[in-house]
């Protein structure tokens, strides 16, 4: 008899919005019907990475991240459930795969010679901020020797910032080549490199800002307010982080709302600790200028 359901384990790698993809296919069992299975879902699947990769808008602001979900379809193609099975350890960037799973519903019917009422999806959703591949070897390099030997991992970072082609997307790079430098006591050089990180970051973020205002403006989603809000937040600007918050909220389902009213509580904690820092600084002294009276004397 063959089995209603089935369960697909598949994986997207991606490298800041312009995901690549590969897949795997997990079957338990090496039966002449799960053969069959595979092929009569194979050009299924293949249509569901596609959309995935398509609508997947993963955060950028991770070295590396990776999020498992688990999400069921009938026979139409609709998703009537999904959850989190491995989380990244991060709100928004768990909720990237959620959303893109959202945006893809409905996936399409099943294949007309499939007697299945249901496909049960476990999907990877990976990202990397390194694009080039020399680049990612010498990184890689620069990690294994950050504890035994310091001055190989500053060399291998310095190639590694050398083959970077941008000034934003080199300043996690100079964030651990200060910190090393820090190590061995390089105070002037690692102020140096923290400087380049601060402003580099500043940048990134401020483009970020652009780029979300119009995404939420275009596609209104609550994982894009719910990460406008933490990029507000970056910037030190709390009213509009509050704004988008709460418009994540007005726009939330069960699957994030959670995420997101947890997220607000930590704002308006913010909002509350930095104005009562502000009234509790005195206001700057003002310098008394020296009176000058007109004198009566010619």
């Amino acid at each position: 008899m063959e089995l209603r359901n089935l369960t697909i384990t598949l994986t997207i790698l991606g490298v800041f919005f312009l995901p690549c993809v590969y897949a795997e296919n997990d079957y338990s069992n090496k039966q002449p019907a799960n053969i069959m299975i595979q092929e009569d879902f194979s050009e299924y699947m293949s249509s569901v990475q596609e959309k995935l990769r398509t609508l997947w808008q993963p955060p950028d602001f991770m070295e590396e991240g990776h999020v498992r979900v688990y999400f069921k379809l009938n026979r139409q193609g609709k998703v009537v459930a999904s959850d989190i099975i491995e989380s990244s350890g991060n709100d928004i960037y768990d909720e990237s795969a959620l959303d893109a799973i959202k945006k893809a519903d409905p996936f399409g019917e099943f294949p007309e010679q499939t007697l299945r009422e249901h496909i049960a999806i476990k999907y990877s959703f990976d990202t990397v901020l390194i694009e080039e591949e020399r680049m990612k070897g010498y990184y890689e390099l620069a990690k294994k020797y950050t504890k035994s030997d310091p001055l190989k991992a500053i060399e291998y970072l310095n190639l590694a910032i050398n083959e970077v082609g941008g000034e934003e997307a080199s300043c996690f790079l100079y964030k651990r080549r200060a910190d090393l430098k820090t190590l061995l006591g390089n105070t002037d050089e690692a102020q140096a490199d923290y400087d380049k990180y601060n402003l580099f970051l500043e940048r990134a973020r401020i483009k970020r800002m652009h780029l979300l205002k119009h995404l939420t403006e275009t596609q209104d989603s609550a994982y894009l307010y719910h990460y406008l809000a933490f990029v507000y937040e970056e910037l030190d600007d709390y009213d509009n982080a509050m704004r988008a918050i709460n418009k994540a909220i007005e726009k939330s389902d069960y699957s994030n709302e959670g995420n997101i009213k947890r997220y607000k509580k930590h704002l308006e904690k913010v909002c509350n600790s930095v104005s009562n820092q502000a009234e509790k600084t005195p206001p700057p002294k003002l310098r008394k200028r020296a009176i000058i009276e007109p004198s009566n004397q010619e």
